[in-house]
């Protein structure tokens, strides 16, 4: 099975460049569907890279990582399909609610 990678630094708000996301996505060969993903949420500040969220499939099924509310947060099962379109719910939740994300972050981290 050839395995296809798809891996994107993607700026979260084209004003602020230490708020962005990275977006990987395994697609496989044959049949052209996704067969894992992740998706981080991150900003860098006083020379140090923070993690705030991160989407993926890497023990086999869909879950979250919310960094915001446990910094060593070992993920929480979604019931979603590993797909294109749990990547693209995932990826809109970030689009969508970063700001958020990272004040809660934030907050918790007292930062």
């Amino acid at each position: 099975m050839g395995i296809i990678v798809f891996e994107k630094k993607v700026p979260l708000d084209k004003e602020e460049v230490d708020d962005f996301a990275i977006t990987c996505i395994d697609i496989d060969e044959k049949t052209n569907l996704p067969i894992s993903f992740s998706i981080m949420q991150f900003f860098y500040a006083v020379e140090t890279t923070h993690e705030i969220l991160r989407y993926d499939c890497a023990h086999g099924f869909v879950h979250v990582h919310k960094f915001f509310e446990n910094l060593n947060h070992s993920g929480e099962p979604l019931n979603k399909k590993i797909c294109e379109k749990t990547f693209d719910e995932c990826w809109d939740d970030i689009q969508n609610n970063w700001k958020n994300y990272k004040a809660l972050y934030l907050k918790k981290h007292q930062r």
